[in-house]
């Protein structure tokens, strides 16, 4: 079950995730309390959740581009970093009483571009550090991961918020407190990353430019079958079918 935990720079990667992926699932929790409770609006507290998702998605693409022309490894160090330094400052102005509504924004939009750049890189470097033989139990472990903190990251923020709160439910300070202890996820995610020794080198793209690799990244999923998903719309009636490549099979 646990088999590509064997190998040293999957395990740092996989404790690394674990750690930003609680920190990301508390985060939703403690913010959606705090600014339901400071407005009572829950048109406001849509427009702070889309504040993180939506550069997640519009610069998603862009951030994988740069995976494949950077080192990942730093991508992912200094991305983290810039989180991390992020939730510090946003967890001293809670605590101090200070926060508004502008502040969720301003920093929903920063840490949703962060996680752009650093989501891609985090992914693309599983299949070059995990074995073939590995990939899929590599692969199942990193679900897991996201399920498991899917549960237990707002479980925990709930039961933090109440006991550093003591029962007030008007008070700031026990989000404060519950965004330090995310602070420090999101450092042992990059103290983790770093002890990684794999950098994750840049693919050789040619002269390609950025809007052609992205480009080709459309043309892609027009294209495979596995992606689409045509198989499951429209079953085949033939008994036998070729047997699909796997992507690093030869053609």
């Amino acid at each position: 079950m646990f088999e590509s935990l064997r190998i040293r720079d999957f395990r740092f990667l996989w404790v690394s995730n674990l750690a930003a992926t609680f920190a990301m699932q508390m985060q939703m929790v403690a913010r959606g309390w705090l600014i339901y409770d400071m407005t009572s609006s829950p048109l406001a507290l849509t427009w702070v959740m889309l504040s993180f998702m939506l550069p997640s998605f519009v610069f998603s693409l862009a951030g994988g581009v740069i995976a494949d022309r950077m080192h990942k490894k730093w991508i992912m160090v200094g991305s983290q970093v810039m989180n991390t330094g992020a939730t510090v400052v946003l967890a001293f102005i809670i605590y101090a009483g200070d926060v508004t509504f502008w502040h969720f924004i301003y920093f929903g939009l920063f840490n949703g571009t962060i996680l752009s750049f650093s989501m891609p890189a985090r992914s693309s470097v599983i299949p070059e550090i995990v074995e073939k033989s590995s990939l899929v139990n590599a692969m199942a472990l990193q679900s897991a991961t996201w399920n498991l903190s899917r549960v237990l990251g707002p479980t925990l923020a709930g039961v933090l918020i109440a006991w550093f709160a003591g029962g007030d439910t008007t008070s700031a300070t026990g989000v404060g407190i519950v965004y330090f202890v995310i602070a420090a996820l999101y450092a042992i995610s990059v103290l983790c990353t770093v002890m990684i020794h794999y950098l994750g080198a840049p693919a050789d793209r040619g002269h390609t430019t950025m809007i052609a690799d992205v480009a080709e990244g459309f043309r892609y999923m027009r294209t495979e079958r596995l992606i689409l998903r045509r198989s499951c719309c429209r079953p085949s009636t033939r008994t036998s079918s070729p047997v699909a490549r796997r992507p690093w099979e030869s053609s």
